[in-house]
């Protein structure tokens, strides 16, 4: 009986260099390396489900089945009315009472429930790093490069964890605040109100689209955490067409997921942990990393090393590293990203 070799199950297709590799950045070749990778991202989509496993307690705890069910009035206004019956009698105050006293079955958190939601809490940490792992193998898949996705996964993890921890946790912060404004600027009445809520979902679209760029800018170079996200937000105006289609695009995604889930309710819920999350993450990477790298790569090989450039042009020689960048050539010029350099070429982008 032929053994089962469970990794390479998750580095299937990758142990052999590609004959023709060829990276894509145009429409079209967006569903090529798509049908090319599709395997391989649901591979990355089941690793990404097990980094973050307590966003799992935290999804059953809102199932409701740990809660305890008691009998409560559920009525909003039942303790104005009730005081009101205390201070004075009438049969009005007597009719409302029994109006609004019904009881109704209602769900109060237990001690299960609890000890969930503090489990859900270790997704801060594993955010962050996980967010890391998966943006620097979706790079090697848009530069067309062998990964290997186990060691490349934890490989990145392990070499950014510090910073990964922290923009995972403001990235949290961000998102969170974001949502927080939508939610309260929507549920304000008035034009000027109206204008914040406008105001407040276009920042929500800024944030999203500068998510492209973030841990992928950080698993590239050497940046300080403002920088990392100044240099995203300026991206999300340079890179707008592109941007644009990927926004588009991640949002069929999550649309086809939804509409799955109306008609087929069990599909609908797996195909999050299976391939919807990984797909978002390439549509992200294959719209943000052409952009990153016509301007933060491309100069640098054109002023200071023509030949060098030339090689990392050659995206279809036979060779899948044919421009590729090991984690050598990562910090040869990471070593340099904070030079004048960059701050000559790119007009205050890094610097």
């Amino acid at each position: 009986m032929k053994k089962i070799n469970l990794f390479k199950i998750f580095t299937a297709g990758n142990e052999q260099k590609e004959k023709s590799a060829v990276v894509y950045t145009d429409f079209k070749g967006f569903f090529i390396s798509l049908g090319r990778k599709f395997w391989n991202l649901s591979n990355l989509n089941l690793l990404l489900v097990v980094c973050n496993i307590p966003v799992l307690f935290y999804l059953f705890t809102l199932t409701g089945y740990l809660d305890n069910h008691v009998q409560a009035v559920a009525n909003p206004i039942f303790p104005a009315v009730f005081g009101m019956s205390q201070i004075s009698s009438g049969d009005g105050i007597t009719t409302l009472l029994s109006q609004v006293s019904q009881f109704a079955d209602m769900l109060v958190p237990s001690t299960a429930t609890n000890v969930f939601g503090y489990i859900a809490l270790l997704s801060i940490f594993t955010f962050g790093l996980s967010n890391a792992g998966a943006a620097y193998v979706i790079r090697g898949y848009n530069r067309a490069e062998p990964v290997f996705l186990i060691t490349d996964f934890f490989g990145a993890v392990k070499r950014n964890i510090k910073q990964a921890l922290v923009i995972g946790v403001v990235d949290i912060a961000f998102s969170a605040l974001l949502v927080w404004d939508v939610l309260f600027w929507s549920a304000q009445g008035g034009y000027v109100n109206g204008l914040f809520f406008y105001f407040s979902i276009f920042l929500v679209l800024l944030y999203f689209i500068m998510r492209f760029y973030i841990y992928t800018l950080m698993i590239t170079f050497k940046l300080s955490v403002y920088k990392i996200f100044k240099n995203a937000f300026i991206f999300a105006f340079l890179g707008i067409k592109r941007n644009i289609v990927g926004v588009i695009g991640i949002a069929l995604t999550v649309f086809i997921n939804l509409y799955l889930f109306m008609l087929f309710p069990p599909v609908g819920i797996a195909l999050p942990a299976i391939i919807t999350v990984s797909v978002c993450w390439f549509i992200s990477g294959y719209t943000s990393y052409p952009v990153i790298k016509k301007y933060m790569i491309d100069p640098y090989y054109n002023d200071d090393e023509p030949e060098e450039f030339d090689e990392y042009d050659a995206y279809d020689e036979d060779s899948a590293y044919s421009g590729g960048f090991d984690d050598e050539d990562d910090y040869e010029y990471e070593d340099r990203v904070e030079g004048s350099f960059f701050r000559r070429h790119i007009r205050g982008i890094v610097g």
